[in-house]
């Protein structure tokens, strides 16, 4: 169990995790349904991913961001978490409840 985590949207949220370095048509098209992404640049293309995933884990940006906007009006979890790229591997299962992120390794 890791805390350490700030919600930027608060819902929790679980899926088996994505981690991308950009958003990109051949990245969305191999997401799988009700994934946790983690992306290193949050952007607004976020959009492109909403039906799919259940929720995202950044290490950058606030409440307020346009991409913490787009997410909250969507209803998709997002939690901040600056040392994910040191503690989380692709397809990780990742569990984000009451402020905490379990990682179950697969």
């Amino acid at each position: 169990m890791i805390e350490n985590i700030e919600y930027i949207v608060e819902k929790d949220f679980e899926g088996e995790l994505v981690i991308l370095e950009k958003l990109d048509l051949n990245n969305i098209k191999n997401i799988p349904l009700n994934s946790v992404i983690y992306l290193k640049r949050p952007t607004p293309d976020i959009v492109l991913l909403f039906g799919k995933i259940n929720g995202v884990i950044i290490d950058v940006g606030g409440k307020l961001s346009h991409f913490a906007i787009i997410c909250r009006e969507s209803n998709i979890g997002v939690v901040k978490f600056s040392k994910a790229s040191e503690n989380l591997l692709n397809n990780d299962y990742i569990t984000i409840k009451d402020g905490k992120i379990n990682v179950r390794r697969n």
